[in-house]
């Protein structure tokens, strides 16, 4: 089949929701991520400036095959602030992904990018469809620099509140609070390699920040001063993640799992067709990267949304010392006590990115892949020539790979 790329319009919203919602993740249970009801507005959230690209038939007969955003976002990287591109939304329908749609689309992108360029993207670390064909190395095909591992936890909602030191108020925050805000989260940001940057007064009204006002965050004072915060987002209004389905066997266990939820708190698993209730948190940092710091913030939000949502969902990377923080919350928060403690080995982003890690071969990089992580990849494409001289609560944690795509000709 012969395809066109070109960049997505507005007109093109339907077409790519109905893509979103015919490539679903299977397993015991499965899932489609979903962008109802306009992919637009979620991709002006994911990137300051989208850069969105489709595929369809050359000859106009048929449906959008494939879709994908490389848009810009400014994070900070060896202390100093960049704008770098983020991919991902990489979806290709299950017709079109016997040929060399891939390799096309990746074609494409070589056009786009700058010499020397680099992007970031994100794969889970068990999605072994990702890491056997976009990450495999093969000619034609970006090269993937493991940067880090990204540990997701969901914290499960609870009614429980401690007593707070008597010098520490922990409030919702309001219009007066976004200098201090801002402080903040540029101190703390800098010294985290690739933690947003991003102006809090957009929360005004921007559509980089779609739903988010000045009242959501929620601030941790000791003696008048501003020492942790954290944001939250309800984001169903851009995103939604749907239970399409369960594995045989799963429609019992869902209901003696829900009533296990009911009793001790936990995520509710929804009927067939129905989505996940939780709530996203982002921009959590505290002063110095106190723990106790943190433990309190964790405690109040827990117990602030117990009714509301039925978990909260935040991500760090595994060498942020506050991740630690998160995995040993203490049994009553939501933590399951059967968890694995996290893996420090592997490639994680070091305090200065000068040159990237040589890649693994792709049959070690599988042995690392047993557990849920989601690795930050730095990706390049390099040309065929060049290629052949490169081998390479109770809380739920979710683990990937995060990478940097390198572009270079």
């Amino acid at each position: 089949m012969s395809y066109r790329i070109r960049q997505a319009r507005e007109e093109d919203n339907g077409a790519i929701l109905s893509l979103l919602q015919g490539t679903p993740q299977a397993g015991a249970v499965t899932l489609n991520f979903e962008r109802n009801p306009d992919y637009f507005r979620g991709a002006r959230v994911t990137c300051e400036e989208p850069d969105v690209w489709v595929a369809e038939p050359r000859d106009g007969q048929g449906q959008i095959g494939a879709v994908y955003n490389v848009g810009w976002r400014h994070v900070w990287v060896n202390g100093q602030v960049r704008p770098v591109r983020y991919a991902h939304d990489l979806r290709i329908a299950p017709q079109y992904r016997n040929g060399m749609i891939l390799h096309r689309l990746f074609r494409q992108l070589r056009q786009q990018l700058s010499d020397g360029e680099w992007m970031q993207t994100t794969v889970l670390h068990d999605n072994l469809a990702s890491l056997s064909t976009v990450a495999s190395g093969r000619a034609g095909l970006p090269t993937y620099y493991p940067s880090g591992t990204i540990e997701t936890s969901m914290l499960y909602t609870r009614a429980r509140r401690r007593r707070l030191p008597d010098d520490v108020v922990i409030r919702q925050t309001g219009e007066a609070d976004l200098d201090a805000i801002s402080q903040l989260l540029r101190y703390q940001g800098a010294q985290k390699q690739f933690f947003p940057y991003w102006d809090v007064s957009r929360v005004r009204g921007d559509a980089y920040c779609y739903g988010l006002s000045p009242r959501n965050f929620i601030g941790l004072w000791i003696g008048g001063v501003l020492k942790g915060l954290l944001g939250f987002w309800d984001q169903k209004g851009i995103k939604q993640t749907r239970v399409l389905g369960y594995a045989r066997g799963m429609g019992v266990m869902r209901h003696l799992y829900n009533t296990h939820s009911l009793l001790r708190g936990g995520m509710k698993l929804p009927p067939p067709g129905g989505v996940l209730s939780y709530l996203t948190l982002h921009s959590l940092v505290v002063e110095d990267n106190r723990p106790e710091l943190l433990q309190l913030l964790l405690d109040d939000v827990i117990s602030r949304f117990h009714g509301h949502y039925d978990a909260l969902v935040c991500g760090f990377f595994a060498q942020d010392p506050l991740a630690q923080g998160v995995v040993n919350q203490p049994v009553g928060t939501g933590q399951q006590g059967d968890q694995a403690p996290v893996q420090r080995g592997g490639h994680l982003p070091r305090r200065q990115l000068h040159h990237p890690p040589r890649r693994r071969r792709p049959a070690r990089a599988a042995r690392r892949m047993a557990s849920r992580r989601t690795q930050l990849l730095l990706r390049g494409i390099h040309e065929d020539h060049r290629r052949r001289h490169h081998h390479r609560g109770d809380s739920h944690h979710h683990r990937g790979i995060a990478c940097q795509q390198l572009h270079e000709r």
